[in-house]
């Protein structure tokens, strides 16, 4: 029997903060809006909601399938030369306006699954090839700062366009500015996503039974907390307010509640490991076995 290959403690602690993120986002996306709450906690919570929502479930799931049963054995057969010509076809369908348009107006999110198939592609290719392997770590670390620097620039056009045009037009409604996003198949996604992949592959980081098993924690995770439920849970704080009057406070708090609900999701996921040990264990008490 083949030993079982040891996971990369690098790429399960990326995982893990990538999780965080993903929570922190979802908080602000879903529950840092402009009104005040004043709803009490209980009313707020609905059971009934649990697990409705977890989008990405599926999506992982069709490129699982997609890989299986067509990509995999496609993508091998490739040359240097042949895959980076597929890599550039996908990646400007999926970035440029009319053609992403048109395949999410031909199915709705086909836009996001093309650029999930970019992405694994894009894995893969690393995986091979190891294009970036000459460039200094530091370069991954100045284009994550060159990136973001001109994201908030952008921003911050924005937002005083936004005012000058309240000013101007006068209007009795009350101001409300949105929280700038991007979607799935931004670029900007993208090329940060490389950077972290990269800093992070080459980080000397020692191999950690515990790293590791956060990193295979995250799904459990994800599926705990994505869902109404758990953005009622959230909703229940007035974020709005705290952000306003105490932005440090806001910061230290939403990353409070991100570490409790990534901890929730390992207590999960332990329990459910527990869970399948013990029916390994004892099945044969429900089931009978081959000698009865």
């Amino acid at each position: 029997m083949e030993k079982e290959k040891m996971r990369s403690s690098n790429i399960e602690l990326l995982r893990s903060v990538a999780m965080l993120m993903i929570i922190l986002s979802h908080i602000v996306g879903h529950c840092v809006s402009f009104r005040v709450k004043s709803d009490t906690f209980f009313n707020l919570i609905n059971i009934q909601v649990f697990n409705s929502m977890s989008w990405f479930v599926g999506y992982y799931y069709t490129i699982i399938l997609i890989a299986k049963f067509f990509l995999n054995d496609y993508l091998e057969r490739m040359d240097n030369k042949k895959y980076i010509s597929f890599l550039a076809v996908n990646f400007a369908f999926i970035q440029f306006g009319w053609t992403g348009g048109l395949a999410e107006g031909l199915i709705p999110g086909l836009r996001t699954l093309l650029t999930g198939i970019f992405l694994y592609a894009l894995g893969g290719y690393f995986k091979k090839y190891d294009p970036l392997s000459k460039l200094r770590t530091y370069v991954f670390f100045l284009i994550i700062i060159i990136t973001y620097f001109f994201v908030n620039l952008s921003a911050y056009n924005m937002i005083e366009n936004s005012i000058e045009n309240y000013i101007r037009n006068k209007t009795e409604d009350d101001f409300i500015q949105s929280i700038p996003s991007f979607p799935n198949y931004s670029i900007i996604i993208i090329i940060i996503g490389v950077c972290l992949f990269e800093i992070f592959k080459r980080a000397r980081i020692p191999q950690s039974k515990f790293v590791n098993y956060l990193g295979q924690s995250t799904f459990m995770v994800y599926l705990l907390h994505d869902n109404e439920f758990f953005y009622s849970i959230f909703d229940t704080q007035d974020w709005i307010t705290l952000l306003y009057h105490h932005p440090y406070r806001f910061v230290a708090k939403i990353s409070i509640w991100s570490v409790g609900a990534f901890a929730c999701g390992v207590m999960v996921y332990t329990f459910y490991i527990a869970s399948a040990k013990l029916f390994d264990r004892y099945k044969g008490i429900l089931f009978k076995t081959s000698r009865e």
